[in-house]
């Protein structure tokens, strides 16, 4: 009873927040300042070449402005240790959940992804920490 009441308040126009960003009034205009843009041919990619491949990995988007998917790392400009370490461990594909979930992330924007168990989401959001504080910490 207690979900279907939660559910039942949630709007469409409420966006996901913490208690302390409701608490003290926080609200989000911008993306996060990343720094991170895709590269060149994947900005260039026609909308339509993107939701071909939307479709072929069964990814549902929903909003303004999505970054194109990324079917290769090397796309996603992670430092290479980080690639390396992906090598040694025979990972050389993204998932569909990361294939769109990575440069999402990476552009600064809020994401909900739903992906089945083992499927890389939890990688997805730990990458994607790791690489934005990096870039905090270059002066």
């Amino acid at each position: 009873m207690q979900e279907k009441e939660m559910i039942e308040n949630l709007s469409e126009k409420k966006s996901l927040m913490s208690v302390y960003e409701l608490a003290k009034g926080i609200i989000y205009t911008e993306p996060l300042k990343t720094g991170w843009k895709p590269p060149l041919r994947l900005r260039r990619m026609p909308l339509a070449k993107a939701n071909e491949l939307r479709r072929k990995w069964h990814i549902i988007v929903d909003g303004e402005d999505v970054p194109p998917p990324a079917r290769d790392f090397r796309d996603l400009r992670l430092p290479e240790p980080m690639l390396r370490k992906l090598r040694e461990r025979g990972i050389v594909q993204p998932t569909p959940i990361q294939v769109q979930g990575l440069p999402v992330v990476l552009s600064g924007r809020d994401m909900i992804g739903i992906a089945f168990t083992g499927s890389g989401r939890h990688w997805c959001s730990c990458c994607c920490r790791s690489s934005w504080w990096r870039c905090r910490r270059r002066p």
